[in-house]
């Protein structure tokens, strides 16, 4: 019978990364090789074992459609995390669900349940981002009338029972922490936030001298400070926040949340306690 020797992980010019299985047949002294395999940049590959006639060689599963897989993979992770909450979710969970996807073919495409989450994250962020620049780009609406939009908007958006529902704890995870403050500062406030307040100080709906470091203030104040994901903060504390912020922004003139919109913040935290 052969025998496995080695196996190597390499990779050769513009190629995905694949593995070179070695194995000797002792009988004869000698060894066999799966040669070097060059794959294009929308295929994958892993060598399966096969066995027949008493000898043991490998075959390469290609697959030509690695966004599928990487969207089976993402769909799988949002509904568990969504069923189990994400804490209480491992990859095994994972694999169990995505009939017959090997582990290998997993983390092919993310190192750990950490990347997942984030690859989730991303997709309703691209989401939320449409909606933001739906609300930016209208033109029946002033700039302080757009704030208000975007707030009750993004607030009331269904996904978002699911994203609480989820309940990742952020707190603890440096890398989801910092990658969730630069989205909101780097991305969303200067593409999304700070146009509509430039608009309102043109349009006279909005004062203020310093309009980008307003508009990291809102964004981070609304999308890390207040998300009790970040800090797990109770239902009490969550509502402190929610109203401090109101505070804040009516002393910048800005009136734009209103008692339905506290209310829907206190059922957003309920759904995290819940599923915490």
């Amino acid at each position: 019978m052969p025998s496995f020797i080695s196996q190597k992980t390499v990779r050769t010019g513009n190629a995905e990364n694949f593995r070179v299985i070695i194995f000797d047949k002792r009988t004869v002294g000698m060894l066999r090789y799966i040669p070097t395999v060059r794959l294009s940049r929308n295929e994958s590959a892993d060598f399966v074992p096969a066995k027949t006639d008493g000898e043991v060689f490998f075959t390469m599963a290609r697959n030509k459609n690695p966004e599928e897989t990487v969207n089976r993979i993402l769909d799988t992770a949002y509904r568990l995390f969504l069923e189990k909450g994400y804490e209480y979710t491992s990859i095994q969970d994972i694999i169990n669900n995505l009939g017959g996807l090997s582990k290998g073919a997993i983390y092919h495409h993310f190192k750990s349940k950490e990347d997942i989450l984030e690859a989730v994250t991303n997709r309703i962020t691209e989401q939320s981002n449409r909606m933001l620049a739906g609300v930016r780009d209208r033109k029946d609406l002033n700039g302080k009338e757009k704030l208000e939009a975007i707030f009750r908007e993004s607030i009331n958006r269904p996904v978002q029972d699911e994203i609480f529902a989820m309940a990742p704890s952020f707190h603890n995870n440096a890398k989801l922490m910092l990658s969730m403050v630069n989205d909101a500062v780097k991305q969303v406030a200067p593409n999304y936030i700070l146009p509509i307040i430039e608009e309102g100080i043109a349009d006279g709906s909005i004062v203020t001298d310093y309009p980008a470091q307003l508009a990291e203030l809102i964004i981070f104040v609304a999308n890390v400070w207040m998300n009790p994901m970040n800090f797990g903060d109770t239902q009490e504390e969550a509502f402190g926040k929610f109203m401090v912020f109101q505070q804040m922004l009516e002393g910048f003139g800005l009136d734009i949340v209103d008692e339905k919109m506290l209310g829907r913040l206190q059922e957003l935290a309920a759904i995290y306690q819940k599923k915490k």
